[in-house]
């Protein structure tokens, strides 16, 4: 299998951003600073300030767990996704939710407004 990114948030106020698994399914593209694009990432962009679907396609590049034990049982994949659009900067995981949308859970190292300020990310 692919890497697992993990956050774990102590400031998130709703329980399924408390911990957030991130599973890869398909290798990254290379890197290159700046926004994503076609053929490139920009891996830690995309998790701290822009998060945005180009190689980044849920169900298809990866998966999102409340845990990282569903992570690697391959259970209760999340079923929202919501990524931002060229202006806004918003990071992980936007307003992604296990069922629905979950507002202002996301992290942001350029704009403030999201709950996720006391967070870490860890990489496996």
């Amino acid at each position: 299998r692919y890497c697992m990114i993990l956050r774990k948030c102590v400031s998130c106020t709703v329980d399924s951003h408390k911990e957030i698994a991130y599973q890869r399914l398909t290798p990254f593209n290379e890197f290159q600073e700046g926004i994503s694009t076609a053929t490139t990432m920009d891996i830690p962009n995309l998790f701290m300030n822009q998060w945005r679907k180009p190689n980044n396609d849920m169900h298809e590049d990866f998966e999102l767990y409340s845990s990282v034990s569903d992570a690697l049982a391959d259970k209760n994949a999340w079923e929202r996704f919501d990524y931002n659009t060229n202006s806004n900067k918003y990071g992980f995981p936007r307003n992604s939710g296990p069922t629905n949308s979950v507002y202002n859970q996301w992290n942001s190292y350029k704009t403030g407004g999201g709950h996720a300020n006391h967070h870490g990310f860890y990489i496996e």
